[in-house]
């Protein structure tokens, strides 16, 4: 715990109330607050690109970053005030607090001095060891490193329990006989806010979607798979494709020759997506349905799959689900590569990843080497995003059988 005084300016911003409001109901521990915290984060957000450097709105910004559990995001946030203002105590006193416990920063001065050589400084750090300790498969430091890097630029979300922590409550879920359950929930959760999604909502994640590293990096890692397949077409599907934006990345990075013999084919059950995908991308064939409607064979797909990618939609399934996937594609895939939360890749089964029940961290080894697969690579994300942790590259151990 910290020590957290807040700064009420003199002249108060209408736009500072929302986030005080929300501090108040905080330290009053009232249930309600909870609904408040992502229009606190919004509001302070607007705060700093009005007021750029004001102390009083980066310690208000750090304090609710401190209550949302994004303790990078709120040390980043009160340096950044203290560097604005030398001496800055409502800041400086729970930045010193905060720290006394971090191995990674001997003081808060010596914190400040990175935080002031640049954010991308601070967060290379981070994961210039955790790619250390990932090729020392050293899975649960190199996951809570790429946390800390993640958290400190995604400012307004909450930081993941590591993988430490959700195995551990993974394993007493399972004695419990409740980690099934526990899974249903979260597949239950995800099911209703995807499909939730309107025309709007497909749009805005086009844009979104096209600038986040881990997506530019998995394309490349799928267009890297295209210059060793010798057939003259080469067939490439995109399981719960959205709108296509992971296809159409591909697409950017393969040459021209390789465009004229490549397909690319994605299955999406959202009907807004898949009607603005084809829209905007008609070098994509893009079909509406789900994974049961591929497994069934009613989706009106190719027989046979060079290269299947899959990309954030593993973590939001069930095991049993994912195995029966692998299976079907065992029969009519080469090539099966993965974008998802990777660290429990040579688990001895699928966990939680908290809080909030986020996603489902699968034992990708073991699965796929009981549907016929066997894993060529495992790539730590360049830019984890948060849930976004690497990729997993797997190879048909009988090709020839499909």
């Amino acid at each position: 715990m910290v020590n957290i005084r807040i700064d009420i300016p003199a002249n108060l911003d209408p736009e500072m109330v929302p986030p005080l409001n929300f501090v108040q109901m905080c330290f009053d521990q009232n249930p309600e607050a909870q609904h408040h915290l992502n229009d606190a984060h919004a509001k302070c957000t607007s705060l700093r690109t009005r007021f750029p450097g004001d102390q009083a709105v980066l310690h208000l910004s750090g304090v609710v970053a401190y209550i949302g559990s994004n303790y990078e995001a709120a040390k980043r946030f009160w340096a950044e005030a203290v560097l604005a203002s030398p001496g800055y105590e409502y800041s400086l006193i729970p930045l010193r607090q905060i720290l006394e416990d971090d191995e990674f920063w001997p003081d808060a001065e010596t914190y400040m001095e990175g935080i002031a050589s640049g954010i991308d400084q601070v967060s290379e750090r981070y994961l210039s060891a955790a790619r250390q300790c990932f090729e020392n498969h050293e899975y649960v430091e190199a996951d809570r490193l790429g946390q800390r890097a993640s958290a400190l630029k995604r400012t307004s979300v909450s930081s993941l329990h590591d993988y430490a922590m959700c195995l551990k409550a993974g394993e007493e879920s399972l004695q419990a006989g409740e980690l099934d359950a526990w899974y249903a929930r979260v597949v239950d959760k995800f099911q209703r806010y995807w499909q939730s999604h309107d025309a709007d909502a497909v749009m805005h994640g086009l844009e979104v979607h096209a600038m986040v590293p881990d997506r530019i990096q998995f394309a490349k890692i799928v267009a890297s798979q295209v210059g060793g397949q010798l057939s003259d077409t080469v067939n490439i599907f995109d399981l719960g494709c959205f709108a296509g934006i992971n296809l159409h990345l591909v697409h950017e990075q393969l040459d021209d020759q390789q465009r004229q013999k490549v397909n690319l084919y994605g299955l999406e059950p959202n009907e807004h997506a898949v009607t603005l995908g084809n829209q905007v991308y008609p070098y994509l064939n893009l079909l509406q349905g789900t994974h049961n409607d591929l497994i069934a064979g009613t989706a009106g797909l190719p027989e046979k799959f060079d290269i299947c990618m899959v990309s954030r939609v593993l973590m939001i399934l069930h095991p049993d689900t994912v195995a029966n996937i692998f299976t079907y594609l065992s029969s009519c895939t080469d090539t099966i590569i993965i974008c998802d939360d990777i660290y429990n890749v040579d688990g001895q089964f699928s966990v939680i990843r908290s809080p909030s029940d986020l996603c489902i961290m699968h034992n990708f080894r073991n699965m796929l080497d009981d549907a016929g697969f066997g894993i060529s690579d495992v790539i730590m994300a360049e830019v984890p995003d948060r849930e976004c942790t690497g990729f997993v590259i797997a190879k048909n151990k009988k090709p020839e059988q499909r």
